[in-house]
């Protein structure tokens, strides 16, 4: 590929796949192999890239190893008409994947396999003294940062090759929303694109929740962890000791510390444990549920509640809205099937009773549920998606949900 000459009078000339000249082999043998090809493909191809004067001489000469055979998931062939003049970079970006990565550069190796970064003129912006530069990835695609690897090591440079850290994080940085988790010594934070640090590097995991806000998780020691997994109800929840909640400018709302359990769930609700009894706190450390309980767990939108091997339910702002009297609570579209002292009851989704607990069984057939007394007597519940569901007695008396 030949392009004009630049203000400074230079050429820059690029040799694609050069190692498939080296191997007299074909660019598409390379990214389309067959079996038993001569080619080594999980070698990454090797660009050269020229700079030369009017006069014909070579005044700089790089190299690289980004495969630019794969972009973004497309394979890019390099027909015979690309080697030709080329009058502008507008689709480089397509047919050499290291300068659409790297802010209009390219990625070369200099000494002992370090690598940089050049410009399209051939200056080194970025000298060629890391393991590797790879762009920071997130769900919403490519961010402004570029990570650099040095001795096992990340740094990170912002948009104009600024180093914003050195090689110190001892882990891949993780975009989360915006903003970018780091961790150095089994410790994360988080920063902004600027390098601003939002969150010290003092937790053990960093999560967003609700309304832009976020949490950092401190976890119980881990002599208590492989304890904990034992427990059957085993989730992240138990190997959380301290949450501190952080605002949308990252100042800090509240600290649960000193507790054998934390878990976030529904909007700014924490379910904790503290001797051995469960309530639920808000975003602001404010009590929601009592720690007065057995055991919660979530179940359609409302917590679980167990007191005294006995269930019911409470909703969201703290409410009971089903005694703590069943021995089971199922949800089924309209319809709360409950179990009392062995016998089936029915409520509505608004917790309106809708059938004493009478039934010794329940059996499914055909969108309904069947409802058996003890003396073979049935119930229905009707969950047909072209009816209105609802209720009919072994008595014939019908109640819609």
């Amino acid at each position: 590929m030949y392009f004009p000459f630049n203000e400074d009078s230079l050429q820059l000339i690029i040799i694609p796949h050069y190692d498939h000249w080296l191997q007299k082999g074909t660019h598409y043998d390379r990214i389309h192999p067959r079996g038993g090809s001569w080619f080594d493909h999980k070698t990454p191809p090797i660009n050269i890239y020229l700079w030369r004067n009017r006069k014909g001489k070579i005044v700089k000469a790089y190299n690289t190893a980004v495969d630019s055979a794969h972009i973004d998931g497309m394979q890019i062939g390099l027909r015979s008409t690309d080697y030709i003049n080329r009058t502008d970079f507008s689709s480089l970006g397509l047919e050499l994947r290291d300068f659409s990565e790297f802010n209009r550069c390219f990625k070369f190796y200099g000494e002992n396999n370090k690598v940089g970064l050049v410009d399209i003129k051939g200056n080194i912006l970025v000298s060629a003294g890391f393991d590797n530069i790879q762009r920071l990835w997130s769900s919403y695609g490519a961010s402004n940062i570029l990570l650099v690897e040095k001795d096992g090591k990340i740094g990170l440079l912002d948009s104009d090759l600024k180093e914003l850290f050195p090689p110190v994080f001892t882990e891949y940085p993780e975009c989360i929303g915006h903003y970018i988790k780091v961790v150095k010594n089994k410790k994360c934070g988080l920063i902004d694109e600027k390098g601003t640090m939002l969150i010290d590097l003092v937790y053990d995991e960093v999560k967003p929740i609700h309304d832009s806000l976020y949490i950092g998780l401190i976890y119980q020691d881990s002599s208590e962890l492989e304890k904990l997994r034992l427990n059957t109800h085993w989730n992240w929840g138990y190997k959380v000791k301290d949450c501190t909640v952080f605002s949308k400018d990252f100042k800090v709302i509240t600290e649960l510390k000193n507790y054998e359990y934390i878990y976030y769930w529904g909007i700014k609700r924490f379910i904790v444990k503290r001797n051995n009894q469960f309530g639920v706190l808000n975003h602001k450390g404010e009590t929601i549920i009592p720690l007065a309980y057995d055991e919660l767990s979530v179940d359609n939108g409302y917590y679980l509640a167990y007191k005294d091997c006995k269930c019911g339910l409470i909703d969201m702002k703290g409410k009971l809205v089903l005694p703590i009297e069943f021995e089971s609570v199922e949800f089924y579209e309209k319809a709360i099937y409950v179990t009392q002292n062995e016998l089936i009851g029915v409520y509505n989704d608004q917790f309106r009773l809708i059938a004493e607990p009478q039934f010794k069984e329940k059996k499914w057939e055909m969108g309904t549920y069947i409802l058996i007394r003890q003396n073979g007597s049935r119930g229905y519940v009707v969950h047909l998606k072209t009816k209105c569901p609802y209720y009919e007695s072994p008595e014939g008396k019908r109640i819609e949900l």
